[in-house]
């Protein structure tokens, strides 16, 4: 094998990756991030995850208009200090989830992880074109909006619910 073959064929690698759409790739790292966290404690994380996402949305919903603390998430200008502020409340979401549901731990195996990384992966990719903080934060291209729009968003929602149950069965 010729120093000109190896080169050839790392640019026709490379050159495919450079095609690749930024959204699948940040998608890949999204599944591989929850099925390394969904290894050891089994579907827990992602479980909690799924049912935070939503509160963390109804609470992003509330905020502007909520006692003391709305007049100051309201006056945060920059895309990015609101996306932080859902992240902020997903995070609350998520201990308030992680405490109501701790009973209900297993040890999962890898398909365990699999199915539960796709279904949180589906409900983020639902609920960030909800939420206008994220959506401005990035913006996911045609193919990834199209897909989970509005016209399929029910659908994904009960797919990704469904998929989390019968990874926890």
């Amino acid at each position: 094998m010729d120093l000109a073959s190896v080169t050839s064929t790392a640019s026709n690698v490379t050159g495919w990756f450079s095609v690749l759409p930024i959204d699948w790739a940040i998608i890949g790292v999204l599944i591989v991030a929850i099925i390394i966290l969904s290894l050891k404690p089994g579907s827990m994380h992602a479980m909690t995850s799924l049912f935070a996402l939503p509160v963390a949305f109804l609470l992003n919903i509330l905020l502007p208009k909520a006692f003391l603390i709305g007049p100051i998430a309201h006056s945060l200008a920059h895309p990015l200090a609101q996306a932080g502020v859902f992240v902020a409340l997903f995070v609350v979401a998520f201990a308030f989830v992680g405490r109501i549901s701790a009973s209900f731990s297993t040890l999962g195996g890898v398909l365990e992880a699999l199915l539960s990384a796709l279904s949180v992966t589906i409900m983020v990719l639902v609920l960030w074109q909800l939420v206008p903080e994220l959506n401005a934060a990035w913006q996911f291209g045609t193919v990834i909006t199209a897909t989970f729009g509005e016209a399929y968003r029910l659908w994904w929602v009960v797919f990704s619910m469904r998929l989390l149950a019968f990874a926890r069965s």
